[in-house]
């Protein structure tokens, strides 16, 4: 019996909610950004957030990929 292999699909899982969490998070940030700039026009916060949302919403993807790519 392997030592380390518990411990390794504990951290692959890790991995996996934390990339899942940055997603969503990533959507819902983004997606409230662009419906508010839509009805009140875009205003620099509104790009910010966008940007925010995209950049989370990548993280969380290539979190995601580790996560999965180490699951043993």
């Amino acid at each position: 019996m392997q030592l380390g292999a518990p411990y390794a699909t504990v951290w692959a899982m890790f991995w996996i909610v934390a990339g899942a969490v940055l997603v969503v998070s990533g959507l819902a940030i983004a997606a409230t950004a662009v419906r508010g700039a839509r009805r009140a026009g875009s205003t620099g916060a509104s790009g910010i957030a966008i940007a925010v949302g995209g950049g989370l919403l990548v993280w969380g993807a290539v979190a995601l990929l580790v996560g999965l790519l180490t699951e043993g």
